[in-house]
């Protein structure tokens, strides 16, 4: 018996047919798709429809529509209660609703991506592709504060919050989504005004850092200045040195500023002492001196430096000393049977043993009047530092130690513009007196040597030490004061 037998489909040809199938069936899913995605877009613009109707009958109920910022349809505290009949039948799509009372908007994304919205201000619906907000130049950057500008490229910034670092958003233009940015507080401590200078202590506070705290301060003034947990570049400064300038030719010098000097740290202007007394018992006039703690100069400027002399006669004040602007007057007499004259840094102590009579005063910031005196009491000048002592020996004031200042003795002595000393003329003194100058230590009258009762001539009295605008000490006839001096501290180490 014959069998016959049919030929089958090929492998090939079943993939064939298999594919031709799922082409077939893509094209029935994207068209399904697409007609699902027209229904849903259909219900939204829709339901957008009835929320515009809404809001524009609420328009007209209350005059003006709910105020929103910017909400979600749900979550519209304002709109929501007024229209919670249509919220079950919206709440299947996103819609947004702002307005500022006097107009709205709605909008809603469609499955295509553009932005379908309704302008109340124009009455028109309109269909927009949607925008993305996009970071500033700000966005990232460390920043000492909270940034203000340049924090959106595209869109506008939600608030700016937190101490740092800061964070914010950026809404798109066309109501698309957004993109968050930040940007971070990095502020490091920074060297104060020291930095770089020369100092006579280690510098602090603002001195140190002007932003942060000082840490790790060393013996150099090495320090660095830290904020919030960075630390700046490490500052420094050294300590200062100083050169010392003494002017002593009576009469005008210059001093020419050196380069780099734009302060004098300390100056001492002494203007000459004044001579002894003409009779018994007067006491020798004081210099006059003034001191700052500081004075500003030019780099190369030439300051004209003046120094005065001791005074040789009682009817003449010692000379003036100054620097610059800045005078020291001479000091003034004592003796000579009248009242002394106002003079720097004391004036006179009183006059012998005829009248009593009165030490001028000192000119103001120049030291202190001297003694008064007379018979049977004879005056001391008075000195830088202090009033001399109407007394039998008549002590005269002692002048002023700067060598805590400068470092050492100044000058020739440590001492400036001390009194004269009053003599004593009679008992337990019989003989003449002979009063100490303006010098270290040696302001106290006594009774002098090789004198008689009643000398002449310049031996019974003891000059003022040059440069210390110290006054003569006291005798029958005047001795020479001392003459003044002028000296200048600055830091050299520039």
């Amino acid at each position: 018996m014959n069998y016959k037998f049919k030929k089958g489909f090929t492998l090939i040809e079943l993939l064939v047919v298999i594919a031709i199938i799922g082409i077939l069936s893509g094209f029935v899913i994207i068209s399904m798709n697409g007609a699902i995605n027209a229904a849903n877009d259909a219900r939204k613009k829709t339901n957008l429809d009835t929320i515009k109707k809404a809001a524009v009958m609420l328009s007209v109920t209350n005059g003006s529509y709910p105020v929103e910022t910017g909400c979600t349809i749900g979550s519209c505290s304002a709109l929501d209660p007024l229209i919670e009949e249509y919220i079950p039948s919206v709440v299947d799509g996103a819609y947004t609703y702002q307005s500022d009372g006097a107009s709205f908007t709605l909008s809603s994304v469609l499955s295509s991506g553009y932005s379908y919205q309704f302008d109340s201000s124009t009455n028109t619906y309109s269909t927009n592709n949607p925008i993305n907000g996009t970071c500033g130049s700000s966005n990232g950057v460390s920043s000492g504060s909270a940034p203000t500008t340049n924090l959106c490229t595209l869109g506008s910034a939600s608030t700016v919050t937190g101490s740092g670092p800061w964070n914010w958003t950026c809404i798109g233009s066309g109501g698309g989504t957004t993109a968050s940015c930040a940007a971070s507080l990095s502020v490091a401590g920074s060297c104060g005004t020291k930095n770089g200078k020369y100092a006579d202590i280690a510098p602090e506070g603002t001195a140190a850092c002007t932003i942060g705290t000082v840490t790790g301060m060393t013996g150099s003034y090495s320090w660095t200045c830290v904020n919030d947990g960075l630390s700046s570049p490490t500052c420094a400064t050294v300590a200062a040195t100083y050169a010392q300038q003494e002017f002593k030719n009576v009469g005008t010098n210059n001093w020419t500023v050196p380069a780099g000097v734009n302060s004098i740290h300390y100056l001492i202007v002494a203007g000459g002492g004044f001579a002894g007394g003409v009779n018994l018992g007067g006491g020798g006039g004081a210099g006059g001196l003034l001191y700052n703690a500081s004075y500003s100069v030019t780099p190369g400027a030439s300051i004209p430096v003046v120094v005065g002399a001791g005074s040789t006669a009682v009817s003449v004040r010692g000379g003036d000393s100054s620097f610059n602007n800045i005078v020291a007057t001479g000091g003034g007499w004592g003796g000579v049977h009248s009242n002394g004259p106002d003079a720097g840094s004391g004036g006179s102590g009183g006059g012998g043993s005829y009248v009593n009579t009165t030490a001028g005063a000192g000119i103001a910031g120049q030291g202190y009047a001297g003694g008064s005196g007379g018979y049977p009491t004879n005056g001391g000048g008075g000195g830088a530092g202090g009033a001399g002592i109407s007394s039998p020996t008549g002590t005269g004031g002692i002048g002023r130690d700067f060598s805590a200042i400068f470092g050492t003795a100044v000058g020739d002595a440590g001492w400036f513009a001390g009194g004269g000393a009053g003599a004593c003329w009679a008992s337990p003194c019989p003989l003449g007196g002979r009063g100490g100058g303006g010098k270290a230590g040696t302001n106290t009258g006594g009774c002098g040597i090789n004198c008689t009762a009643y000398p002449t001539g310049n031996m019974c009295g003891t000059p003022g030490m040059a440069n210390t605008g110290g006054g003569a000490g006291s005798g029958y006839g005047g001795v020479v004061g001392g003459s003044g001096i002028v000296i200048v501290k600055y830091v050299n180490n520039y």
